[in-house]
C-alpha cells in the first residue's frame, strides 16, 4: 500500500510540476485539459482531477470570504461552500475516471480552477 501511495504522489508531482502557478498568475492546467489534442489533454485532465480531489475542501473557506467581500452573508457563503465542495471534489473524481478516453470534456463548473478559487490564479 505504501508503494502504491508513493508512486501516484510521484505522478501527481511529475503532473503538476509541469504546470506553473505563480502568485496571481494564469493556469496553464485548465487550457490544457480542455484542448481536442490528447497528448495534452490527458496528463493536463488527469493533473486537474487530481488539483481538483485534492483542494475541493477549500471552496467550504473560500466561499464565505467571497460572499462576505461582495456585502452577502457569510452563512450563505458556507453553504454555498459545502455545495461547491462537493462539486469540485465529484468533478475531480469523474476527470480522474475519464482522463485517458479521449474527446471526452468534463463540464465547465466555475472557477473550474482550484488555484483560482484559492486566488493563486487567474483564469
Amino acid at each position: 500500500m505504501k508503494k502504491i501511495v508513493f508512486w501516484l504522489s510521484v505522478c501527481a508531482f511529475v503532473i503538476l510540476a509541469g504546470t506553473p502557478v505563480y502568485a496571481k498568475g494564469t493556469c496553464d492546467l485548465c487550457p490544457r485539459a480542455e484542448s481536442d489534442q490528447y497528448g495534452t489533454k490527458a496528463p493536463a485532465a488527469l493533473g486537474r482531477g487530481i488539483v481538483n480531489t485534492g483542494f475541493g475542501f477549500t471552496e467550504i473557506f473560500a466561499q464565505p470570504i467571497k460572499e462576505s467581500k461582495a456585502g452577502g452573508n457569510a452563512a450563505v457563503g458556507f453553504g454555498k461552500g459545502i455545495g461547491q465542495f462537493v462539486v469540485r471534489e465529484l468533478k475531480g473524481a469523474a476527470e480522474i475516471a475519464t482522463f485517458w478516453i479521449p474527446g471526452v470534456h468534463q463540464r465547465e463548473i466555475e472557477n473550474s480552477c482550484a488555484f483560482g478559487t484559492m486566488g493563486l490564479a487567474d483564469r
